[in-house]
């Protein structure tokens, strides 16, 4: 009989893993962990890549759904939503690869994170969670904090719903848009996390774990700009080679901030800022990166985080291996993307792509908006118009093509302002 694996919301890079694990031999599951979930996520999900799906209705069921095709070697989450669901299963089903369960919630919930992490001595951003915007305001007095912070939702993704606060009006403004609305996940916010503002840059440590052993898949450095009504918003992910100057720094970080959240298995995503101060985590997903093309990182590092995974859930002994050989850690080129946005709500009104696939260092360009669509003024991840991915091995033919985006960002995607659609 087939080994069993199963998968719960293959989605975004999710879907890397069936494939992989079918050519190894497994009967692969698929669990969507609710009936609900967002089509930015579940766009290109393709069921039939599965020996079977089901949709969770509630644990004994899927314990015993799973359970009529055999005993799983292994249960992981294939992007966000899925993980709290993988580590209940896992750990009903007292996996050698589970993750710690009493920590699950903190693997999701930004405060319950950060809390973990200051728990254990490792650095924590100062932060307070409430649904009043005057306590909020009194926290950030008894800090003695300046201005500006951050507010957002607990448990968004890609950006979404984060507040650049630049005094007490603008706390007030971002409890409003924030309590009580559902966020890109479909999950209601019943409370508001405020922050202290790191002033610094931004990385990225992707990485893959089996039994507590880590390993960086990759590096990426972040560049993102703060709109005029306080959103962040992705411009660029530069990624990065192993020695670069900071990577010793932030893999021990990422590192101590995967024990504290008991990740010991499976990949992980960190975001980490480096001020003064070195660094401290802005967040971590207990799952792999979702925004990029693993095969063109595959091309840059010889490897992919999804196929690093499998190895780790598929082979410890092999994958240990593969973590002692820290002096082999290839870089065969530069890749970058450059994230396009739109200035106002309207519609796209031509979409110019030769502009861009003339350039030397052009790859490929994922468009998210099509001619004649309506398009939302960017304000968060999902909701870029596009992303334009730039790889060559002199990071200078990069930079000339990333400046010439930028110069004529309005001209590739064309979006007329709705105001204007409305006259015409």
């Amino acid at each position: 009989m087939d080994p069993v694996c199963v998968i719960v919301d293959g989605y975004s890079s999710g879907k890397y893993y069936v494939e992989e694990f079918k050519k190894l031999g497994y009967l692969c599951l698929h669990i969507k962990s609710r009936e609900t979930i967002p089509s930015f996520l579940a766009g290109s999900f393709n069921g039939n890549s599965y020996h079977a799906v089901a949709t969770c209705t509630g644990m004994e069921q899927m314990i015993q759904w799973i359970r009529s095709f055999g005993a799983p070697r292994f249960i992981l989450a294939g992007c966000e939503t899925g993980v709290n669901l993988a580590d209940c299963l896992s750990d009903a089903f007292q996996l050698e690869s589970r993750n710690a369960l009493h920590l699950t919630d903190a693997r999701r919930d930004k405060y319950l994170m950060m809390e973990a992490v200051r728990a254990v001595g490792v650095r924590a951003i100062r932060q307070f969670q409430g649904t009043s915007p005057e306590e909020a305001l009194a926290w950030i007095e008894s800090q003695a904090l300046t201005y500006p912070v951050v507010a957002k939702p607990l448990k968004s993704v890609g950006g979404e719903g984060f507040c650049l606060c630049t005094g007490p009006a603008t706390i007030y403004d971002a409890f409003e848009k924030i309590l009580g609305k559902p966020n890109l996940l479909n999950i209601r916010n019943e409370a508001v996390l405020v922050q202290e503002f790191i002033v610094g840059e931004e990385y990225v440590v992707d990485t893959v774990s089996r039994n507590g052993n880590h390993m960086v898949s990759d590096f990426v450095k972040y560049g993102k700009s703060v709109t005029a009504d306080g959103h962040s918003i992705y411009k660029l992910c530069s990624f990065l080679p192993p020695d670069f100057p900071l990577s010793r720094t932030l893999e021990r970080y990422a590192f101590s901030v995967l024990d504290a959240l008991g990740i010991r298995n499976g990949p992980a995503h960190s975001e980490i800022m480096v001020d003064v101060n070195g660094p401290v985590l802005v967040e971590i997903g207990a799952r792999q990166a979702g925004c990029w093309d693993q095969e063109l990182v595959e091309i840059v590092y010889g490897h992919r985080q999804s196929s690093l995974s499998v190895t780790a859930y598929h082979d410890p002994a092999a994958f240990q291996a593969r973590c002692v050989q820290v002096a082999e850690r290839p870089f065969h080129c530069h890749l970058e993307l450059v994230f396009l946005c739109s200035e106002t709500d309207g519609v796209v009104a031509k979409i110019n792509e030769g502009l861009v696939r003339t350039m030397p260092s052009f790859k490929k360009i994922d468009l998210h908006v099509q001619e004649g669509g309506e398009v939302k003024r960017t304000r968060n991840l999902s909701e870029s118009t596009a992303i334009v991915y730039l790889m060559h091995e002199d990071y200078g033919i990069i930079e000339q093509d990333r400046h010439a985006i930028f110069a004529m960002e309005s001209e590739i995607v064309q979006v007329l302002p709705s105001h204007c659609v409305a006259l015409a």
